[in-house]
């Protein structure tokens, strides 16, 4: 089994999926709390170090990736103050 297939990681986009779905109905306080739970579990995966993608093939590389720039995504676009600092951001070189 890959990785982008292990239960922790589909929980991590699945919770973003939830977050981005909650923003835009009337239960829109509770994003807050599903994002959070999405990037603690991004980091324990290590979706933010570009040390622990080396050892991954180029297809699950680029899905840890996006899952870990989706969670960059919501934190700014939340409309409060940014949660991930500028240090957690990574540029990949392509």
């Amino acid at each position: 089994m890959t990785n982008q297939h292990s239960a922790p990681f589909l929980s991590v986009q699945a919770m973003l999926l939830m977050s981005q779905y909650l923003q835009g109905t009337l239960h829109s306080s509770k994003t807050w709390s599903i994002h959070g739970l999405a990037v603690k579990g991004a980091f324990q995966l290590g979706l933010h170090s570009n040390d622990l993608n080396t050892k991954f093939s180029a297809v699950e590389r680029e899905i840890r990736n996006r899952t870990w720039y989706g969670c960059v995504v919501l934190d700014r676009s939340e409309g409060a103050l940014p949660r991930l600092d500028n240090f957690c951001y990574k540029i990949m070189a392509c």
